[in-house]
């Protein structure tokens, strides 16, 4: 069994999602944001945190991503610089949106990073929207990994430990 960052499948979306009719098409429509130099500890930290998630992702080169959360709290300063993916950051309407258009979509939806001292934690989900038929009704979605990623101060910089208690729901 792979370990639940490996299992972590993640597509983006944009303001566009609308105007394709299949997922490929609608990833010619992203608008990717573009990361900015962190300015706070939290966006170092999670940066670190979602750089680290995305390096055990295994997916095809420009693998679009989405990362949501439901806190407001990232930004583009949050976002770690990747040749290998893009990303965006969505709302859960807009994630739930592109599923109802375009059909069940994953991804990342990451909570607002926890300091204690000299370490901190930032918890990421990887989820699935599921698309309604009808596009109304409560917003759908079907089972989830989890994994908080410990960050620690070594000197003056921020390094990833780990990830701990990852746990999948289906």
């Amino acid at each position: 069994m792979s370990s639940p960052r490996a299992r972590v499948l993640l597509i983006v979306a944009a303001a566009c999602i609308g105007c394709a009719r299949t997922l490929p098409e609608a990833h010619a429509y992203l608008s990717p944001t573009a990361p900015q130099p962190p300015v706070t500890a939290a966006d170092t930290v999670t940066r670190l945190v979602l750089d680290s998630a995305l390096a055990s992702v295994h997916a095809r080169d420009a693998q679009p991503i989405i990362v949501s959360t439901s806190a407001g709290h990232l930004t583009s300063r949050s976002l770690p610089h990747s040749s290998r993916f893009v990303l965006a950051l969505l709302s859960a309407a807009e994630i739930q949106r592109f599923a109802d258009d375009h059909g069940d979509v994953s991804y990342l939806e990451v909570y607002p990073v926890q300091f204690n001292g000299d370490t901190a934690s930032v918890e990421i989900n990887s989820t699935v929207a599921i698309g309604r038929p009808s596009h109304q009704g409560p917003v759908v979605q079907d089972g989830a990994t989890s994994c908080d990623w410990i960050v620690a101060r070594h000197s003056d910089r921020w390094v990833v430990v780990g990830s701990r208690n990852c746990l999948t729901l289906d």
